[in-house]
């Protein structure tokens, strides 16, 4: 599944998530992390207004190939 992070800062990144009903934001936070070099513990995603628990699976929320999150840089 290919989805678009865009930063704050305005740049898209586009990342492969694994496919399949069981895969967990926090999958998606790693695929990420490889992307934009900013660790996952330090991230915060939101889709359609929602912060994106890392336990929960990307079909929770009803996300599909294409769709774009927002990344946020927790604060130290």
């Amino acid at each position: 599944m290919l989805v678009n992070v865009k930063a704050l800062d305005g740049t898209v990144h586009q990342v492969t998530a694994a496919e399949g009903a069981g895969t967990t934001v926090a999958a998606l936070k790693r695929a990420v992390e490889a992307a934009t070099a900013i660790p996952a513990p330090e991230m915060r995603l939101i889709f359609r207004g929602k912060v994106l628990a890392d336990d929960k699976t990307l079909a929770d929320y009803a996300m599909e190939d294409g769709f774009t999150v927002l990344l946020l840089r927790k604060p130290p």
